[in-house]
């Protein structure tokens, strides 16, 4: 596997800021659920961000 690269790092790091505003948009309609999956896949990005951080490290 290669070494994860700062463009690779802060891609991914942007992709998980829109999840905390579509959670907050579920939340205000009452939609607990996708409020859920939302603050579920921004979890998955938190992962993987953290998987190439620890790898890069390595």
């Amino acid at each position: 596997m290669p070494i994860p690269d700062d463009t690779q790092l802060q891609k991914i790091k942007k992709q998980t800021e829109p999840w905390n505003n579509r959670a907050a948009m579920a939340r205000q309609m009452g939609n607990g659920d996708l409020e859920q999956q939302t603050l579920d896949r921004k979890k998955e990005y938190e992962n993987a961000l953290a998987q190439l951080q620890e790898f890069e490290l390595e």
